[in-house]
């Protein structure tokens, strides 16, 4: 008898599948072969390869279980990205159908929206501001997903050449041996990359209260005259 298979059955085979290969890698004709079914079943419920990856990606998104608010929204914030590393080191693939052929997972901006409000609730930020804090947790939390992939790939060393495939020049040897990404660990990265990001909600903080006392003094004037 056929398989009994679903379009919940087929995202868990397919991140089974995922968590143990490349996207390149992935197949359709793998997903039905582990199933005992054949592709053309799988194309009844995706209608593409692509199709099935953008599904996985929204239920990478959907199983991310996000942390409880903290005190600060720095400490939310903070809490929120190391959650999101812990998700993205138990599903590898992450980082590559987030943003499969250019378009971010639906899901993942419905899954930001709590970071949104936080932006706007906690931390004050508004309109502009509040468009570039935005953008820069979206660079944030991939660049937390691609150091997840490239320290992983450096310390299986496919990622890096050797200095003397480089360059032979005596100093920029020494330059290189003090930036080998082999000795960064992964723990390092992630915080500097969210130290990062906090410093840089915070000084677009300042310049939002900057603007507002700007504006407030000219009407203060105004009164008094």
């Amino acid at each position: 008898r056929p398989a009994r298979i679903s379009r919940p059955i087929i995202l868990q085979t397919s991140l089974q599948i995922l968590d143990q290969t490349t996207v390149d890698d992935f197949m359709v004709k793998s997903v039905a072969e582990l199933l005992g079914t054949s592709s053309m079943a799988i194309y009844r419920y995706f209608p593409s390869r692509d199709a099935l990856l953008g599904a996985v990606a929204d239920e990478l998104c959907r199983t991310f279980h996000a942390p409880r608010a903290a005190a600060t929204w720095q400490d939310t914030v903070t809490r929120w990205l190391w959650a999101l590393e812990r998700h993205a080191d138990r599903h590898p693939a992450m980082l590559y159908v987030l943003s499969l052929n250019g378009r971010v997972s639906r899901e993942w901006v419905r899954l930001t929206i709590p970071i949104t409000n936080l932006m706007v609730e906690r931390a004050g930020l508004r309109d502009k501001q509040l468009t570039i804090a935005m953008y820069l947790f979206g660079v944030t939390a991939f660049s937390i997903l691609r150091a997840i992939a490239d320290i992983r790939a450096t310390h299986a060393g496919h990622l890096l050449p050797r200095i003397a495939d480089v360059t032979t020049d005596d100093r920029e040897v020494q330059v290189l041996r003090q930036t080998r990404l082999r000795a960064l660990g992964k723990r390092e990265a992630i915080e500097a990359l969210i130290e990062q990001y906090v410093a840089g909600v915070e000084l677009l903080r300042r310049r939002a209260e900057g603007r507002t006392r700007r504006c407030a003094a000219p009407a203060r004037h105004a009164r008094r005259a």
